[in-house]
């Protein structure tokens, strides 16, 4: 009986593993996505920030490039923190 009881706690172990393996795989695609245009902003950025560009729209893209990099940051940070929070990591305690 106690036998059975652990097959089935293994059995759904096993699936809940399997979900949290295809969820992280999924989120592995869309962070390298996501890295890779990272990539492309800084590579205009540097660009756009040349001492030869002064055209007033490129300036607004900057900052408006840079404005998108911080609202990514915040947001990475805080999911960094909801995830450290959901593993019993908490980050905000001494």
């Amino acid at each position: 009986m106690a036998d059975s009881a652990v097959s089935f706690l293994v059995e759904k172990l096993a699936i809940l593993v399997e979900k949290e393996v295809k969820q992280l795989k999924g989120v592995r695609r869309e962070i390298e996505f996501i890295k890779d245009e990272f990539e492309h902003m800084k590579a205009f950025l540097e660009r756009a920030e040349s001492p030869q560009e002064d055209d007033p729209q490129l300036k607004v893209w900057v900052k408006q490039v840079r404005e998108v990099a911080y609202d990514t940051e915040d947001v990475l940070d805080e999911f960094m923190l909801n995830l450290a929070k959901d593993h019993g990591h908490d980050c905000t305690t001494s």
